[in-house]
């Protein structure tokens, strides 16, 4: 038999809710409950029944014992000032285990609207939220939010990298700063770069191995690691040497693998995914100014003069020395200029690499402009110019220098009048009996202690 319906309808509606039979369902369900701590009596919300707790075990205050212990202190002082009377709100949140053993997140609030002649509430009503789900998506935003921001962080300090790279066209030089520049994003014990010729793969640079271990004779983890090879990292755990993990990473250009990227790891397993992912956008990142670097190579073996500067190319420059060697007697006298533009990479970055063009080939007007026709000289790194004056000795060597130094600082250019351009220059002199490599090595010196000791000046290595 159906129960009749109560004839509220003519109610005013404050009246309707209080006398409806569902309301104390409602609260229950949205999370209200309320308490009489002088009868012990209890209205539960629907929450402690989903925690899978009775009515019976919510009474008093036997739910503090299912408090998280890092909560327990400061919700047990909070709710102690409730009852004794110190406080009649609190607001807060903590975590409770269910009786499964899995704790949720409440957030929690309570307010006493009556209370006994001795303080005790007599009508303590709360109301909690289960908040569970919202943290653990707070979390997970916050997680990804995070990732975002390394990824963000890293793509910027790649671009970085490569804008360095991409400052040197040998590629020599440029292996070298591949290594370096790896070294900022990850972390590795040793490296080599290797570029594929023929399927024969070509030591360019390495770092980082010991006196005793010759880099030439490292062998390749895989062997038909060549351009018809795979194109993916490959991570190798050698069970013998002193590096028991290796990522080899492809340099590619136009589809077709140009060289290798090799990472040593004295730990085993050391490369994890997010460290293997880094090394791919590198690889793809710097491989581009690598392998720019390398079409440079190519094409200016084709050709004798720079085509930018006009100045001889490296390989001119041997060619014309070797043929002076023949020419000359061994106890003649020789002057080299290492010269590098000052902070040519920050003219770059602020002002375009077609600028920096301009003032390379300022630059290199001022040089030609200074040396004898019998003197020699080539472009010889990125903003490196080399001059071999002959017959020429200290006092010229430095008076040509210091001619160079102030046409350079003299320099103006229409696109950017504001800019002014400078030099260090590294001068050593000596004979034809000494090795050229050494004798370039001595200026290279001499011009990094004019960069340490400030820059536009000419420093003799003597």
């Amino acid at each position: 038999m159906m129960n009749k319906p109560l004839h509220i309808k003519k109610l005013p509606l404050k009246q309707k809710i209080l006398k409806s039979p569902h309301l104390l369902t409602l609260l229950k369900g949205t999370g209200v409950f309320v308490k009489d701590y002088e009868t012990g009596e209890a209205i539960p919300n629907t929450i402690w029944k989903n925690l899978g707790y009775t009515d019976r075990e919510m009474k008093y205050d036997t739910w503090l014992q299912f408090i998280h212990p890092e909560d327990l202190e400061r919700t047990t002082a909070f709710h102690r000032r409730l009852i004794s009377g110190e406080s009649d709100h609190w607001e807060g949140e903590y975590r409770i285990k269910s009786r499964s053993g899995e704790y949720r997140t409440l957030r929690h609030r309570a307010l006493v609207l009556e209370r006994s002649d001795k303080q005790i509430p007599r009508l303590y009503v709360g109301w909690d939220v289960d908040i569970t789900d919202l943290i653990l998506q707070l979390e997970t935003a916050k997680q990804q939010a995070e990732l975002y921001r390394r990824l963000l962080q890293r793509s910027e300090e790649i671009r970085n990298a490569t804008t360095i790279l991409s400052t040197t066209l040998d590629p020599h030089e440029a292996a070298e700063q591949m290594i370096y520049q790896a070294s900022r994003l990850l972390n590795f014990d040793a490296a080599t770069v290797r570029i594929y010729e023929e399927d024969e793969a070509i030591l360019l640079a390495a770092s980082g191995f010991s006196s005793q271990m010759d880099p030439k004779h490292i062998p390749i983890p895989l062997g038909n690691f060549t351009s018809k090879g795979p194109i993916t990292p490959q991570v190798f755990t050698p069970v013998t040497g002193p590096y028991r993990s290796v990522l080899l990473v492809p340099i590619m250009r136009k589809n077709t693998i140009v060289g290798s990227i090799e990472f040593y790891a004295k730990d085993q397993n050391f490369f994890n995914q997010e460290q293997i992912g880094t090394a791919i956008l590198f690889s793809e990142e710097a491989g581009v100014a690598f392998t720019n670097a390398l079409r440079y190579k190519i094409s200016e073996q084709e050709a004798a003069t720079d085509w930018l500067t006009g100045l001889p190319t490296r390989r001119a420059f041997h060619a014309r020395l070797n043929r002076m060697l023949l020419e000359t007697k061994p106890d003649e006298i020789l002057s080299v200029l290492m010269i590098d533009i000052d902070h040519f990479k920050t003219i770059n970055d602020n002002y375009g690499h077609l600028f920096g063009d301009s003032v390379l080939v300022g630059v290199a007007t001022a040089c030609k402009e200074a040396f004898r026709s019998h003197d020699i000289s080539c472009r010889y790194g990125g903003e490196e110019i080399l001059i071999l004056l002959h017959g020429a000795d200290e006092k010229i060597a430095l008076t040509v220098a210091e001619r160079i130094r102030e046409h350079v600082q003299n320099l103006t250019f229409k696109e950017h009048p504001e800019v002014s351009v400078t030099v260090s220059i590294g001068i050593y002199t000596s004979t034809y009996q000494q090795d050229i490599q050494e004798s370039i090595a001595c200026a290279d010196e001499a011009l990094y202690r004019a960069k340490e000791s400030g820059r536009n000046r000419c420093i003799l290595y003597n």
